[in-house]
């Protein structure tokens, strides 16, 4: 069965109580088991995903368009069905008169949702009863011309809302409908800084401002190309996204965004582009699903329908107010939870056995399974897992003490050092390890068959120090009283029941 971890960037575990450690593993394998489908070999490292189908939100596979209310926090959705509502628990399906296609959607500060369809573009907005009601604008548009047109793009400026197709783009203010007629066809209409950029096809990269085109110098090229997006970078720079490639423009020449970003879209074709927090960017593509980027190129997370994604054609992404991802696909609608603390590793190749405690130390994290220590760099979470030589089997309990990782093991106890482990004692089965509160100087830990104290060396290193003189159990857990009384409990199926009670001082020394 595949595994999956979750895996808390918050957490840096330094001798957490043993009670939490178990009920934490035990979250991880039974509510991690929802994130862990049936999928190809391979190992995934990212924040939740969370899949809301077709038969979830009662509508059609597409979803062209994504955005919020800034007013009642309310996602809609332009869906090939009509315009889908959810307020974060349920979902409406709102049907145009003539039940077209909603190709796009916007959402401006008063809370009016405007979408765009075959010959038709309109608002909707809530009556007394919350309901949505419908509200076209295409009675103030004089071109018969239009109704062969669909809007494949809204946008909210200070200078009104824009919807555009790909022959026209008209401007709504004052109740009055303005034809902006472009100089040719155009793909999609951008808001960058209050600047609007468009792609003219033949011609080049234009800014309107007004009711007046304008080229960009030096854009000539991008007409033979087809710009999907168009972002801010730094102070004063873009990143124009094509569909094969991505430049970085500063409003003097086109540079090469990144070679291996750009090879990446050369086969998977960018169609969407969002800037999603300060230096970071979501491309959603046609045929891989979305990568998230640093402004220098660096990739973050790559999502698509191996590790998640109901399908790995983007067509629309937005970020909500809690700084989440919205992702519109091909064939249903997905959220990437960035915002949350909580990271999952799925494990499909199932290659690591199972999960029974984990441990952040140093720039790595570890993970103790019934096949050995395992570790990776945090910086590069998205790479596999390795194996420790010489922990191959079963591992109990991983303990960071003192800065030092310790690992309790069916063959004795390690001390992890790095990607080395260094056996300190050979007494097999170290299930549990803890700190005595009376002498902090001092380990002690239950085994297969006794307990074991360890002390630091001279060099500061916890050693193996002596067993326990009188006892011979099994001891799966133990803890400490207030007065340094030492409690134990047996292990399952070991023939004496209930728990063991070691007095103060005995033993220790």
């Amino acid at each position: 069965m595949p595994f999956c971890l979750v895996i808390m960037r918050v957490l840096q575990r330094q001798f957490m109580p043993t009670v939490f450690r178990r009920i934490f593993i035990f979250f991880l394998l039974v509510f991690g088991n929802r994130f862990a489908m049936a999928q190809p070999s391979y190992s995934f490292c990212g924040p939740e995903l969370i899949q809301y189908t077709k038969q979830t939100y009662g509508a059609y596979n597409q979803n062209w368009g994504v955005a919020q209310s800034r007013k009642t926090r309310f996602l809609y959705f332009a869906n090939s069905k009509g315009l889908l509502e959810f307020d974060g628990s349920s979902w409406k399906v709102y049907e145009l008169p003539r039940k077209q296609r909603v190709r796009s959607v916007a959402v401006d500060g008063q809370g009016r949702i405007y979408t765009g369809a075959l010959g038709e573009f309109g608002y909707w907005f809530p009556n007394g009863q919350g309901k949505l009601v419908y509200h076209s604008l295409v009675s103030l548009i004089r071109e018969q011309a239009f109704r062969n047109e669909e809007i494949w793009n809204i946008l909210i400026t200070p200078g009104g809302v824009l919807f555009q197709s790909f022959a026209f783009i008209y401007r709504y203010q004052q109740h009055k409908v303005e034809l902006l007629q472009p100089p040719a066809t155009v793909l999609f209409v951008h808001q960058v800084r209050n600047r609007l950029l468009l792609e003219v096809l033949g011609k080049g990269l234009y800014e309107l401002k007004g009711d007046q085109y304008s080229l960009v110098p030096g854009s000539e090229f991008l007409g033979r190309e087809t710009v999907n997006a168009i972002l801010p970078v730094g102070d004063q720079d873009m990143l124009i996204g094509t569909e094969r490639a991505i430049y970085r423009y500063d409003g003097r020449q086109f540079r090469s965004f990144n070679e291996q970003i750009n090879a990446f879209m050369q086969r998977n074709r960018l169609n969407r582009g969002l800037l999603i927090g300060p230096g970071l960017y979501a491309f959603g593509t046609l045929l891989n699903g979305v990568l998230i980027t640093t402004a220098d190129g660096q990739i973050r997370y790559h999502f698509n329908q191996k590790n998640g994604l109901q399908n790995s054609t983007v067509l629309s992404m937005c970020q909500d107010a809690d700084h989440n991802l919205w992702v519109g696909l091909d064939k249903g609608i997905d959220l990437i939870n960035l915002s949350s603390p909580v990271q999952y590793f799925i494990d499909h190749a199932d290659d690591l056995g199972t999960v029974y405690d984990m441990a952040r130390y140093g720039n790595n994290l570890y993970l103790g399974t019934n096949q050995g220590v395992y570790y990776k760099p945090l910086s590069r979470m998205d790479e596999p897992f390795q194996l420790i030589s010489g922990t191959q089997g079963q591992v109990w309990d991983l303990a960071v003490v003192d800065n030092q990782l310790l690992c309790g093991h069916n063959k004795g106890t390690f001390r992890i050092e790095g990607t080395q482990a260094v056996l300190l004692s050979g007494i097999t089965g170290g299930w549990v390890l803890s700190r005595l509160k009376n002498y902090p100087d001092k380990l002690i830990q239950g085994t297969y068959t006794s307990l074991c104290i360890y002390q630091k060396d001279a060099r500061g290193k916890w050693v193996f120090s002596h067993k326990v003189d009188g006892f011979s159990a099994p001891v799966r857990q133990l803890d400490e009283d207030g007065d340094g009384n030492i409690w134990v409990n047996k292990a399952a199926n070991q023939g004496w029941n209930g728990c063991a009670y070691l007095p103060i001082y005995v033993g220790l020394a």
